[in-house]
């Protein structure tokens, strides 16, 4: 899954979304790592469906991550949303990556919710 994501075409993107639905969440957090790595806005709304409803933290806060990553006015939305979710490891990601958007909405949310 490296290797596609280091190609960085929208058909390696085409080859990882469907990986998002396997049942182990191991290939969950991979096809999410890989993806994050593309930081194709064509990816927000897969990934978005992951961090809103993974059973596993684990596929959340790599969700988180790979969402730090893309640039882009949607993205900054989505981590608020994420600091409030169950895992606190979730929640201290989505915190440290609202604290790397240039995004002035980032400021507020980032740090009271974050560390409950």
């Amino acid at each position: 899954m490296e290797g596609l994501s280091q190609i960085g075409q929208a058909s390696s993107a085409g080859l990882l979304l469907p990986l998002l639905k396997d049942r182990d969440h191991h290939v969950r957090a991979a096809a999410i790592e890989a993806l994050g790595r593309m930081g194709d806005v064509r990816i927000i709304d897969p990934i978005a469906q992951k961090l809103l409803q993974d059973s596993s933290w684990d596929v959340r806060k790599l969700a988180v991550e790979a969402l730090g990553r893309i640039r882009h006015d949607r993205v900054t939305e989505l981590l608020c949303l994420a600091l409030s979710d169950q895992d606190n490891d979730v929640r201290q990601t989505a915190a440290n990556s609202l604290g790397q958007l240039p995004d002035p909405r980032a400021i507020g949310p980032a740090h009271p919710r974050a560390y409950r």
